[in-house]
């Protein structure tokens, strides 16, 4: 059985771009999901999910609040239509790199099921 995974909790105050696009980007990868970043500006992101010949109904959008560089989700369709996709093209060496960092450094006997 699958687990389904959470959006990381992050507090809407301190919420940036940059923390947001990771956020999404990791749920997408744990639960193998192909998603696209359509409007990324300054002021506002949109992400929409690629799956089914992109007619799934999953979408994110999230905008500015005020002057300040918080970020807040306005609309959220939660639901995914689509099935899973295993090719993880998300998955960058970096993300990667983040992941198993401090299993490394610490001098961890790493299997490779505890990397994936």
């Amino acid at each position: 059985m699958i687990k389904k995974r959470r959006f990381p909790k992050y507090n809407e105050a301190e919420m940036n771009r940059d923390q947001f696009k990771e956020a999404v980007k990791e749920h997408a990868l744990l639960n193998g999901r192909y998603i696209m970043f359509r409007k990324n500006d300054r002021v506002r992101c949109r992400v929409v999910c690629k799956g089914r010949k992109r007619k799934c109904k999953w979408i994110c959008f999230v905008s500015k609040v005020g002057g300040s560089d918080c970020f807040r989700i306005k609309t959220l369709n939660g639901k995914h239509t689509c099935g899973r996709n295993y090719s993880g093209r998300l998955a960058s060496s970096s993300w990667i790199s983040k992941k198993i960092a401090n299993n490394i450094s610490r001098g961890e006997e790493m299997k490779l099921a505890t990397v994936i």
